[in-house]
């Protein structure tokens, strides 16, 4: 029991905060993805339209977000990444629910994580060696995806090699699932 009556299960504030971190980071995500699918949107449909970030020059969220690189099989990256930290908010939640002590979801997000920060490096890399532009937006979801690799590493607790058995573990289901293989038809 602590005080106030409430038993926390013999989790301190500070087992949870790595977990509560990921969530914030999570929704931050989603939010940043979300303005950048609205103005992805609104370049497409109206050419005149300038985001609130186009600062001109190298400093321009509108050439990155209307290049051919801003959609993957005519579906919007920012859409995409919408999708990503909403999982990564839901595997928090997940995680910070009672009884919820397994390194499951947290191994899931430190591996969703690697993946995020790799797929931003190679985003910034079409950005300035390709584009010749850097969306702001943009570079904040590069620093959202690093915070989140840090965190989801702290709340996993686990030094590498026993995170990545775990991550190993959950996603030999993944793979071993149908409906993985369906979609995978479904887009070939």
């Amino acid at each position: 029991m602590r005080a106030g009556g409430f038993d926390d299960g013999g989790e301190t504030a500070l087992n949870k905060l790595p977990r509560i971190l990921t969530l914030l980071l999570g929704l931050l995500g989603a939010g940043i993805a979300a303005y950048l699918t609205f103005t992805h949107f609104n370049i497409m449909v109206d050419p005149e339209f300038q985001s609130g970030c186009n600062l001109g020059g190298s400093l321009n969220c509108d050439a990155v977000n209307s290049s051919q690189f801003s959609e993957v099989m005519g579906i919007p990256i920012a859409l995409v990444g919408v999708a990503f930290y909403l999982a990564i908010a839901a595997l928090s939640i997940l995680s910070l629910l009672p009884g919820q002590d397994s390194p499951r979801a947290p191994a899931m997000i430190w591996g969703l994580s690697v993946l995020a920060v790799f797929l931003s490096a190679c985003l910034a890399f079409i950005s300035g060696a390709i584009i010749g532009a850097w969306c702001l937006f943009c570079m904040s979801l590069y620093a959202v995806n690093l915070a989140l690799l840090g965190a989801s590493w702290w709340g996993a607790g686990l030094s590498l090699k026993p995170l990545v058995k775990e991550l190993d573990l959950e996603l030999r289901g993944f793979y071993k699932s149908p409906v993985v293989y369906v979609t995978l038809a479904t887009f070939l």
